[in-house]
């Protein structure tokens, strides 16, 4: 299942792609995928592999079936092999695997699925090799099956730390849970782990959030940190009991004062942002595929629900089912739907996906698509500079803490008429009264 309209991440949150996933929905054009001039890339693979159901997930997933994660397994090794020959031996920078959750497989499958991986494709010299993983899902024969695989950074799917907040999320990783596990990811060689923390979840209160974060930055200090909203998806468990119990969920007010409270804790241990979500001990500990990716490197996605962007053209997956196998059994790509980007698409894509890093240079653009980016857009920068969103230097644009907060409202000031008028325009409405409700003043848009 793929995001919808409906499911639109509300401020703090983000676009992760342009244009948005739904309305991409009907659009095909496999054929401008197959070609590419780029060389470097980033590269993600999606397995649908769980323990159990997140209250929270949208994506389908296959839990606890031994015979299907094998089956499943057999698919996505085989479209590796449709990718190695159709792009041929392009240069990897950094990978993401992920899911459901890679520690789910055993030893032997993580060998055999990430091996094959490694072995087939050009991974630059020190390329970032990131595996998600579950806390107390792993043991040292995995993570040394992982290290084998040229996997060298770890992402814990931690989510929160408070014992009554995991039970609304469907887990279990408790703070000493989470801790052995660390322990155990050093004692195998890996130094560079980031935790993946959520806020928005049922129960949830400033205090209790701050606890967590507290738990996390003096104690468990884990080397990067990505805090996620909350997106509650029609159909999924976390929607239905929100619609029975809406009064146990946080209001807008708290989400945003959380917010506030990851920061201000992040960086009274030293920690620094190295993007609109992440934080980091150092500048040299930053999720290299994600910077990259808001980059606007050409990725390749792989496995059921992957999103790629390829050749100017962004697509996404089959979920896993006839449709996804029959593709990849007849040696076809996967992909459900995709759409190539025109050349006014493509620059708003590098402005809203660039600013996750925090700041884009003008000239750099204007060289790339030749023409003047700060007349183009200049009712944008001088509304986003007058009203604290951004700080303009030249032709360098940084983001404010304020930015930061409303990033999603940032980067709509540059969405297209079309997606911004008849798409998004409710999200955009609820986002300026929620600037009101925390005491900025709703500003009228820019026309």
């Amino acid at each position: 299942m793929i995001l919808m309209k409906e499911n639109l991440r509300l401020m703090p949150q983000q676009f992760n792609n342009y244009p948005p996933i739904f309305f991409m929905r009907g659009h095909k054009d496999v054929k401008a995928i197959k070609t590419t001039e780029s060389q470097h890339c980033i590269f993600y693979v999606h397995i649908p592999f769980c323990l159990q159901k997140c209250t929270y997930c949208v994506l389908s997933s296959l839990i606890k079936n031994p015979k299907a994660f094998e089956n499943t397994l057999g698919y996505v090794e085989k479209e590796i092999g449709i990718i190695v020959s159709q792009f041929g031996r392009r240069k990897i920078a950094a990978a993401m695997y992920g899911g459901g959750t890679p520690s789910n497989l055993s030893s032997k499958q993580i060998a055999g699925l990430y091996g094959k991986i490694y072995k087939s494709l050009n991974f630059e010299t020190g390329a970032e090799i990131t595996a998600e993983i579950r806390p107390a899902t792993f043991d040292l024969d995995k993570l040394k099956a992982f290290i084998d695989c040229g996997v060298n950074r770890l992402s814990f799917g931690v989510q929160t730390l408070n014992p009554t907040e995991l039970q609304y999320c469907g887990r279990q990783n408790t703070y000493d849970v989470v801790a052995s596990s660390m322990e155990l990811a050093y004692r195998a060689g890996f130094n560079n782990i980031n935790f993946d923390i959520i806020y928005g979840l049922p129960k949830q209160t400033p205090a209790s959030f701050q606890e967590t974060c507290k738990q996390i930055f003096a104690k468990l200090k884990p080397q990067h940190v990505c805090l996620y909203l909350l997106i509650v998806h029609p159909g999924t468990a976390i929607a239905n009991l929100k619609k029975i119990k809406p009064e146990i969920f946080p209001s807008e007010r708290d989400k945003q004062q959380m917010f506030d409270i990851f920061i201000e804790i992040a960086r009274q241990h030293g920690y620094i942002n190295t993007s609109v979500e992440n934080v980091a001990q150092s500048n040299n500990l930053f999720s290299r595929y994600q910077r990259l990716n808001w980059q606007g490197l050409e990725r390749i996605g792989v496995g059921p629900e992957a999103i790629g962007f390829v050749n100017q053209c962004q697509y996404v997956n089959f979920s896993y089912g006839q449709k996804y196998r029959q593709a990849v059994g007849q040696n076809r790509l996967p992909i459900d739907f995709s759409y190539k980007l025109n050349g006014e698409e493509l620059l708003i894509r590098k402005i809203i996906l660039g600013l996750h890093n925090l700041k884009i240079k003008i000239d750099d653009l204007e060289r790339e698509f030749g023409i003047n980016i700060e007349k183009k857009f200049s009712k944008q920068w001088e509304y986003l500079k007058n009203n604290d969103f951004i700080v303009k230097n030249g032709k360098e644009i940084t983001l404010s803490d304020k930015g930061m907060k409303f990033f999603f409202f940032v980067q709509s000031q540059f969405f297209s008429d079309e997606i911004r008028e008849k798409e998004i325009k409710k999200v955009l409405e609820k986002t300026m009264s929620n600037l009101s409700i925390i005491g900025y003043p709703p500003t009228p848009l820019p026309t």
